[in-house]
């Protein structure tokens, strides 16, 4: 007899046996004998059928204190009978043994339970649960025979883990404490070549001993980067090289015990930032403003810009260290850049400009070459300083002239800085530079500061007009006039305001669009010099029909 066992839900005792071999052929049946609380055995049934191993008994009264044996008829002399051992009901519930640990493979990532054998002689197998610590209940996932087992197989996700024996006759162990595997979790930070770490503490041994941060960096082996105490779940790890691929895994150690946990493991690819491969700082040029400090441009270009915030401008004077005065963020699909300095002051001041690429991270990555204005004086005599900064220099210089600053007439070229030269006419001077081609294959100019020479203010009036003739106009001519700001008016006779215009519109003896007649008229000329002089002069002027 191999056990007698009792569901309770339905008072039936399921005896089994393992059947002898019959080596005669001479067996016919089975006889069932049953005792009640230590009373008298009773026979239960016959069993014809010698191929039956298991025989149902109905209980009337709920009692586990029964007693069973079963005989077998009849052994080769056809007389005999064999008779089994005696079995009580079985009401011993297997032991409760713990998990050992709850780990993650390192390579598949799945969760692995194991533990040790139940001292219990009659353990059939092992079933496991997902503990719910709020409801204190738990929820089967699956069942087995060996002492390890995939939990991921049977459910997915990190939960916590209990673990319960059951012997042949279904009687369960009580639940073993909750175990739970570190789950890591992390983010990264670029700007500060940093990895935050941070994991919930294994939980189900009594106490933990310490922890292990291992690391794998481009996929090679496992080396253990720190270890610390039971009491830390974060840690920064601050060795990140970018462009590596990082992968982290935390080992838990039992107190006492050579039992570990392994946590699921985390993963970082990284790449480098990208930077520019060149900055050139194209050209630095003078702005020609007629009525304020003349003010300073620059242009240049650049690649690789997908990781770069910024564009600083520094600029720096003779003796100055380098302030950055303005920034420029980067376009996307653009790789050419233009700024203007408004607070610098080019008819004075040469200034050393440098462009610097920042990145995301607020850091410095590269910087151009360093380029200077040029500053043109002509007096007491002319000279200019050198442009300086173009990869390959100057391919020449060129001396310009302009009596209103809008047209410019080439004066004198030069592959070396200009001095010396002829600035003693009244008008504007300025310097272009051109620069030799550079290794990007293109060549920029750049203009100096304008210089200009006026003579002191000196003019005439036209005083008679012949319509029909040469001189058939009303004008105003000199030198050292400011053209911009000077006005004439004409009054007939009576007094009348005929004509009122600037001195650049001659006045053809004209009222509303009608011949005036001959005879004399009155003019009004109000002049502003150049270098800020002003005349009012009045006559007359003659009309001559």
């Amino acid at each position: 007899m191999l056990r007698a066992c009792l569901n309770y839900d339905t008072d039936i005792v399921t005896l089994s046996w393992k059947s002898p071999s019959d080596q005669c052929g001479s067996f016919t049946k089975y006889s069932l004998y049953a005792s009640e609380d230590n009373g008298p055995f009773v026979k239960l049934d016959d069993i014809p059928d010698i191929s039956i191993q298991e025989y149902p008994h109905q209980l009337s009264v709920a009692n586990t204190n029964w007693r069973y044996y079963v005989t077998i008829l009849h052994l080769c002399d056809g007389t005999d009978s064999a008779t089994s051992n005696q079995v009580l009901i079985d009401n011993t519930y297997p032991t409760t043994i713990e998990i050992d640990s709850l780990s993650y493979d390192l390579l598949t990532q799945n969760i692995i339970a194991g533990w040790s054998p139940n001292p219990s002689p009659d353990t059939k197998g092992f079933e496991l649960y997902e503990y719910n610590f709020t409801t204190q209940s738990a929820d089967s996932i699956g069942n087995t025979t060996s002492y390890t087992k995939n939990i991921t197989e049977l459910r997915a996700g990190n939960f916590p883990v209990v673990l319960s024996s059951y012997d042949s006759c279904n009687l369960s162990s009580t639940f073993s404490d909750p175990h739970r595997p570190v789950l890591l979790r992390g983010s990264i930070d670029t700007c500060s070549r940093t990895i935050t770490l941070n994991w919930n503490k294994y939980t189900g041994w009594n106490s933990i001993d310490s922890q292990s941060l291992y690391v794998s960096r481009n996929g090679g082996p496992y080396i253990r980067d720190t270890t610390l105490s039971d009491i830390p779940n974060s840690f920064t790890y601050n060795k990140l090289v970018l462009g590596d691929t990082l992968r982290f895994y935390l080992r838990t150690y039992k107190t006492g015990d050579p039992f570990t946990s392994s946590s699921s493991t985390l993963t970082f690819e990284t790449r480098k930032l990208v930077t520019p491969s060149y900055i050139y700082l194209s050209w630095v040029s003078v702005n020609d403003n007629i009525n304020d400090n003349s003010t300073i441009s620059l242009s240049w270009k650049s690649d690789n810009l997908q990781d770069i915030n910024t564009f600083s401008i520094d600029r720096s004077m003779s003796g100055s260290v380098n302030t950055t005065i303005k920034s420029i963020a980067t376009v996307q699909n653009q790789d050419e850049y233009t700024a203007t300095d408004f607070l610098a002051d080019a008819d004075i001041n040469i200034y050393n400009y440098t462009i610097v690429a920042v990145d995301k991270c607020d850091d410095t990555v590269s910087q151009s070459n360093t380029s200077s204005n040029m500053l043109l004086n002509i007096l007491p005599t002319q000279t200019h300083s050198s442009y300086t900064g173009w990869e390959n220099g100057v391919s020449s210089y060129e001396l310009e002239y302009s009596t209103d600053r809008s047209t410019w007439n080439s004066q004198f070229y030069s592959t070396l800085p200009i001095t010396m030269q002829n600035t003693q006419t009244a008008g504007c001077y300025r310097v272009v530079a051109y620069e030799n081609t550079n290794s990007l294959g293109y060549s920029s100019i750049s203009y100096s500061n304008v210089q200009c020479r006026y003579d002191s203010l000196s003019f005439f009036v036209t005083t008679a007009i012949s319509p029909n003739g040469i001189n058939n106009k009303f004008v105003i001519k000199g030198v050292g006039i400011d053209q911009t700001k000077s006005t004439y008016e004409i009054y007939n006779r009576w007094g009348e305001l005929i004509q009122q215009a600037n001195i650049s519109q001659p006045w053809f003896a004209e009222y509303k669009n009608t011949p005036v007649p001959s005879g004399m008229y009155i003019y009004i000329a109000k002049i502003y010099g150049i270098l800020g002089e002003y005349k009012t002069q009045s006559g007359t002027v003659n009309v001559i029909r």
